[in-house]
């Protein structure tokens, strides 16, 4: 069941989710690199002439090849501990669902247990009502050879008759909730709803005994819905302070190297950003 529910699935497929969340916050502490390149060819260079004792010289204005790229990076320097918020809101996020998870689990133990068990006693009864109508049907025989025989009445034997339909449709009824068990608990366990599972067991009442104050203690403990109250609490306070800082400036570090041209010229620039709101 915990490799082929579909409940349980989607449950895990979430939790992945809020961890690859969680992971994309943490690239928020490192840098962020942006490469740009570009090329332009030139058909026609312009040109000028200028005067010199030897006659007119011709002056190329530029090049024909010309090359851009540009590298930069840009870094957060300060920002009233927003960094951290987000990270902190991942983390809890994963925490939360963790919690989800568990609580599907254990509610598709609690299913199991129930329809497992449930299957056992449609068995049991499907059993019961086969021998009922059995006896139905022996109580008829005998109905049927004692009115011939002048020893019980008409109306006998319409009673006979009427108590082995009532048996056959018991025994009907029994059998379909067999088969609805039967269906339950092949969609928690992941097949397909006609699948054939032999099911044994023995129902057994083995009650213990608890105090109320007892029962809430190991709820509050044990109960991962009642432990992810906490956490929520924790992830709602994260976002209103989340909310407080958005109207905060931010200041980040931008750094370019560029360009590098025909001539293979390098050229460097930083400056520190305030980002307001």
């Amino acid at each position: 069941a915990n490799a082929k529910n579909r409940s349980l699935k989607i449950s895990n497929l979430e939790v992945k989710k809020a961890e690859a969340r969680m992971k994309e916050s943490w690239a928020s502490f490192y840098p962020s690199v942006n490469f740009q390149s570009s090329y332009t060819r030139l058909l026609n260079v312009p040109e000028f002439e200028i005067e010199t004792p030897e006659g007119p010289q011709p002056i190329s204005m530029g090049y024909a090849d010309n090359y851009m790229n540009t590298l930069s990076v840009t870094f957060p320097v300060f920002t009233f501990g927003r960094r951290l918020v987000v990270k902190d809101i991942a983390e809890k996020a994963v925490r939360i669902q963790l919690f989800q998870e568990e609580t599907d689990r254990i509610n598709l133990i609690m299913d199991l247990a129930t329809v497992f068990y449930g299957v056992v006693s449609a068995t049991e009864g499907v059993e019961i009502a086969k021998d009922a109508v059995k006896r139905a049907e022996d109580h008829l025989r005998t109905a049927s050879i004692q009115y011939g025989e002048g020893r019980v009445t008409k109306l006998d034997l319409l009673s006979a008759e009427t108590e082995l339909n009532k048996r056959k449709t018991e025994y009907l009824n029994t059998q379909n909730g067999l088969d609805k068990m039967r269906s339950a608990l092949n969609i928690l366990l992941g097949f397909p709803s006609d699948t054939l599972i032999d099911v044994e067991g023995d129902i057994e009442l083995k009650p213990d005994t608890f105090t109320l104050d007892s029962l809430i203690t190991r709820s509050i403990n044990l109960r991962p819905e009642v432990r992810s109250i906490e956490e929520l609490n924790r992830l709602a306070n994260l976002s209103n302070k989340l909310q407080f800082l958005d109207y905060l400036s931010n200041n980040c570090f931008s750094g370019k190297l560029f360009p590098m041209t025909s001539r293979i010229s390098l050229r460097m620039s930083g400056v520190i950003i305030l980002l307001q709101p």
